[in-house]
């Protein structure tokens, strides 16, 4: 049934009946979509336990709406349905773009000796500081690489 595949933007309830919990749960998670879930059943525990297992933004047990009016609880959906969230702490990470700013507080020299271009001087300490880095020589004759 198409209403049980597409998005249908309407006050519907659409309903099937399975076989098992296993082949609702394929139903439920077998879409591109997944924005809410609607799990009623008599026995709360069940109905949380199957609720874990469904791929939605929100599962709600026994319920339609009480997820939505919970200002703490992020409100949006998983694969294909929509983007970001709304409520919660997670609502304000989802709308910002996170992005660093860096300021070092030491005076920059005129120009980082580590970094192209080398002067003849630079490139001469380098050499000088990987030989003795690498050298297998003992400790002694390492520092002497040095000078």
């Amino acid at each position: 049934m198409t209403v049980m595949t597409e998005e249908i933007f309407g006050p519907i309830v659409p309903i099937q009946k399975i076989a098992s919990e296993d082949e609702g749960i394929r139903l439920a998670n077998d879409s591109h979509l997944g924005l809410n879930a609607y799990v009623f059943t008599k026995d709360r525990k069940k109905g949380e336990r199957l609720a874990e297992r469904i791929e939605a933004g929100s599962v709600v047990v026994n319920d339609v709406l009480i997820n939505y009016g919970a200002a703490e609880a992020p409100f949006g959906g998983v694969k294909q349905s929509g983007f970001g969230r709304v409520h919660g702490d997670d609502a304000l990470r989802d709308m910002a773009e996170v992005r660093h700013v860096f300021s070092p507080k030491l005076p920059e020299p005129s120009r980082d000796p580590l970094w192209f271009p080398y002067s003849t001087k630079v490139y001469k300490w380098q050499l000088r500081l990987l030989r003795t880095i690498y050298s297998s020589a003992g400790v002694v004759k390492r520092i002497r690489h040095l000078f």
